[in-house]
């Protein structure tokens, strides 16, 4: 995919094509393709561009994670043609002169219970004796309107018994025309359509549209019930789940979970894989505000039906998992160091938010840790057992995966700025240990350890030989038992004391040595490192931890790989480099 212009033409029937996907593609790959244009028209310099990227973008990934639409369902890419049936005249031709007054009830009363009597009867169902004779064809629609008031026609079409598809889809358009600022007007008769031709892919890809549409959130309660009374098989969890993620954010989430039982309650025919795909979609931003009763079950329904949960959303399934263990612990977490506020509600962002609202805040917050490096050391300390601490190390390191393509800077190539060898880094950690007072120490007793460890022998032969002989020695000699048990006891005493020595004594000291000169010299050198060459984390490690010492110059090599390596501050200020790169 490069910068050339994209063929919009193919939008919005042939998606797939746009993207340039293949048959076999996954939500890889089309996360990749879409991230791709949004570098190419950015939401803020290109609206429109962006927002059909985005549509396009959400239909294919609704159909990755909800499974191929059944046959039934609207086929993007086979482009819809209304099938238009002739308008029928009475007879008694009205006076087109004078638009008629129209009156229509509320949407939610009128879909509830729409019955025959009211949108009138199917063509199948009427006895030919019945049928009106067909007049001459009037002019198409789109003529009719340049030449008639709307209200005459929206009255026409109301008019007729057997309405098709398309006449609802007529009177749905026409009702904007007669009451722009009253979107229950055109809801009412997509939502009538829909139930009184519950297959029909265009009524089905309008009511699709209108919930992505710019709802007023007073009205989504009501809506999404409606919804549930029209559509009420597996349709309703992909075609609602856009209002759903709205409504979590505006009300509290006990009206929330009362919504969701009403509407679950009136659905009847749906598969459970259908609901598990959208449980797994809701609780990623639902569990930082539901209650403990609700995320249970939830979690139940996951856990009790992993089998019917798509390969595809496996890896969705385990960030949850993570995702709960870190809220459970999230309190502890956050009383640690305030900057572990800031990464708290980027991940909390990343959850609630869309794709372009969760990348940005993640961006952000990647620019801000790259400036603030060492309150970043300070809040996450090495070796912290912290409550939540390794469940959101892992959460952020996904989170870095998640979005490491839409970093325009981020790759794993070293550009100009990158070249800094392993010899010259280790080489200077060298330098400035051997400056300090902890490094001085360490030096010295590792100079003095090879003889301290010689001279265990001897003093074990002192301390047994000389007390046995003044116990047992006589003027006239006899001591030589005395010398070869000294010997034989010092022998074997000095190894054994070496071992522990060497094992234990002297493995703790040199932990406690390296552990004080990372945390004071290794650990912000280190820093400073990632912060100049933008060196990446995995690939510094790498190269201290084969870096070939034949020579022995590096005493502290092994150390610093051990200890940063287990760094999980020093691997996210890596990664926050290289977004400013």
């Amino acid at each position: 995919m490069t910068d050339a212009t994209p063929q919009w033409q193919l939008l919005p029937s042939h998606p797939q094509k746009f993207f340039g996907l293949n048959d076999q593609f996954d939500r890889k790959d089309l996360k990749r393709s879409y991230n791709l244009f949004i570098k190419q028209f950015k939401p803020e310099k290109h609206p429109a561009e962006f927002q059909r990227i985005r549509e396009a973008y959400e239909q294919l990934d609704n159909q990755l994670r909800y499974g191929a639409p059944p046959p039934s369902v609207f086929d993007a890419s086979s482009p819809y043609q209304w099938s238009v049936p002739e308008v029928v005249e009475p007879e008694a031709k009205p006076t087109w002169g004078e638009s008629q007054p129209v009156e229509e009830a509320d949407v939610f009363e009128v879909v509830a219970d729409v019955d025959v009597g009211e949108i009138g009867t199917p063509a199948e169902a009427v006895p030919d004796q019945q049928r009106v004779p067909t007049p001459p064809r009037r002019k198409p629609l789109h003529e009719r309107v340049l030449e008639e008031p709307i209200a005459d026609l929206y009255n026409e079409f109301k008019a007729i018994e057997r309405k098709q598809p398309y006449h609802y889809f007529a009177l749905a358009v026409l009702s904007d025309g007669i009451s722009p600022n009253d979107p229950q007007r055109f809801l009412k008769w997509v939502l009538a359509g829909v139930k009184q031709h519950p297959r029909d892919p265009a009524l089905q890809q309008m009511l699709a549209a209108f919930t992505r549409g710019p709802i007023p959130a007073a009205d989504i309660p009501r809506l999404l019930r409606s919804i549930s009374q029209v559509v009420q098989d597996d349709r309703y969890f992909s075609l609602t789940e856009s209002l759903w993620d709205r409504l979590l954010k505006e009300v509290p989430f006990a009206e929330f979970r009362k919504q969701l039982e009403a509407c679950e309650a009136n659905l009847s025919d749906f598969r459970l894989t259908q609901k598990l795909v959208f449980y797994i979609h809701l609780l990623k931003p639902a569990l930082w505000v539901a209650d403990a009763d609700w995320t249970a079950a939830a979690f139940d329904l996951v856990e009790g039906n992993e089998r019917d949960v798509p390969n595809s959303l496996e890896g969705d399934v385990e960030f949850l998992y993570l995702l709960r263990d870190y809220v459970q612990d999230r309190n502890g977490f956050l009383q640690m160091h305030p900057f572990r506020r800031v990464v708290d509600q980027t991940l909390r962002t990343c959850c609630e938010s869309d794709e372009v609202g969760a990348e940005r805040a993640f961006i952000a917050c990647q620019v801000r840790m790259a400036s603030s490096g060492q309150d970043l050391l300070d809040a996450f300390p090495l070796w912290d057992d912290s409550p939540g601490i390794d469940s959101f190390t892992i959460l952020w390191h996904w989170l870095q995966r998640e979005y490491f393509e839409s970093a325009a800077s981020m790759d794993d190539e070293e550009g100009p700025r990158k070249r800094r060898g392993a010899r010259s880094i280790l080489g200077e950690i060298e330098d400035r240990t051997d400056r300090t007072s902890t490094g001085r120490l360490w030096n010295l007793t590792a100079y003095l350890y090879p003889y301290i460890r010689f001279s265990l022998y001897p003093l074990l032969y002192c301390v047994i030989y000389f007390p046995l002989l003044w116990m047992f020695g006589t003027p006239s000699g006899g001591t030589g038992w005395m010398v070869i048990l000294s010997l034989v006891i010092a022998g074997g005493g000095g190894f054994a004391l070496n071992s522990i020595f060497a094992s234990d004594l002297w493995g703790n000291w040199c932990f406690r040595m390296a552990k004080r000169c990372y945390n004071t010299v290794w650990r912000t050198h280190l820093l400073n490192v990632f912060s100049s060459t933008f060196v990446p984390y995995p690939t510094l490690l790498d190269r201290m931890d084969n870096f070939n010492d034949a020579e022995g110059q590096f005493s502290y090599r092994v150390w610093v790989v051990a200890f940063a390596s287990r760094d999980s501050a020093l691997r996210m200020y890596s990664y926050a480099q290289r977004y400013i790169a």
